[in-house]
């Protein structure tokens, strides 16, 4: 059985969105109690805004994945749901190459297909031992 390992980026993402989360926090205590201004209230909406977005972007990309011989199984680390899915299930699946802003050029990432339907992605920018998943 191979397990997943983050990279640098995707212990980073992970951070970020408790960094984020408790920034609102704070912010919602900090907020006086009497009128804020419009550019205090304008920072506090935008930090909320990017504050769900990394949390959407933590929540569905970065999972704990096992490859065995026989099934794929994917694990939210926030939330424990966990799914499996046997190979011989699967109708196949898409490698594609992604670009990444200026320093990371591009990225390798697998997505498996099952009823015509996206199930599963396997990225090298979050992974360490994206190779290692990909033989699995």
């Amino acid at each position: 059985m191979i397990q997943s390992r983050l990279t640098f980026w995707g212990k980073w993402t992970r951070f970020g969105f408790f960094l984020i989360n408790l920034c609102v926090i704070i912010g919602l205590i900090m907020v006086p109690k009497n009128k804020p201004s419009i550019v205090e209230l304008g920072c506090f909406i935008l930090a909320v805004i990017f504050a769900i977005t990394m949390s959407l972007i933590v929540v569905m990309k970065i999972r704990n994945i096992s490859v065995d011989n026989n099934k794929i199984s994917y694990k939210n680390w926030l939330t424990g749901k966990l799914r499996n899915y046997n190979f011989k299930d699967l109708e196949g699946y898409i490698t594609i190459v992604k670009p990444i802003g200026i320093v990371y050029k591009e990225h390798e990432s697998i997505i498996l297909i099952k009823e015509n339907k996206r199930i599963g992605e396997i990225s090298a920018f979050y992974y360490a031992n994206y190779d290692k998943l990909k033989d699995g």
